[in-house]
């Protein structure tokens, strides 16, 4: 699978929140990184508003289905004990794994996520980014964040955003060469 964005621009009033993006996707992990006001969401509002016809085949699962796919992902997201509570009783942690859970039950080729680890303790933080990576293999995956420690490791490229423009795209690796001798602590 891939996916191609070419000169894409969004504008709030005289504020330009993207500004000629333009980038391709192919099977992998890629991690969207930037500040606050940076454009990220906004790139994923745009897409996730282009991939609607998704959540149509999200409620035309069969009921059997539905609930085979929930048998698997309870326990990956370690919410099988909280399966009957309502959401507004789960904890922020938890609805945002609520959250994944449904943006997995129809298995999709194209995964899109803002932020997936916000409000989870750090043992979680890792084993979503564990899960995340071993989905990752036979789908394209965009997470958009501004915490460097959540893509770091499990991105195959990542995506520097600043003031609704691409500034530079590559891999962890190659990114942190380029920065040596820049960032000091």
């Amino acid at each position: 699978m891939e996916l191609k964005i070419q000169d894409l621009c969004k504008s709030y009033g005289k504020k330009k929140a993207l500004w000629n993006f333009t980038t391709e996707f192919e099977n992998g992990i890629y991690g969207i990184l930037g500040p606050n006001g940076a454009g990220k969401s906004t790139l994923m509002n745009i897409l996730t508003d282009n991939f609607i016809s998704y959540m149509g085949t999200l409620k035309g699962m069969k009921s059997r289905d539905i609930q085979g796919r929930m048998d698997e992902l309870l326990p990956l997201l370690n919410l099988q004990k909280v399966r009957k509570k309502k959401l507004k009783e789960l904890s922020g942690g938890m609805k945002q794994r609520v959250l994944l859970l449904q943006a997995l039950l129809n298995d999709p080729k194209f995964l899109i996520l803002d932020e997936p680890t916000a409000g989870l303790d750090p043992k979680e933080r890792i084993r979503i980014r564990n899960l995340i990576s071993d989905l990752s293999e036979d789908r394209i995956v965009l997470i958009a964040t501004h915490v460097v420690s959540d893509i770091e490791f499990i991105s195959k490229e990542i995506l520097l955003m600043k003031n609704g423009r691409l500034v530079d795209q590559d891999s962890p690796e190659n990114l942190q060469k380029r920065i040596y001798g820049h960032v000091y602590e």
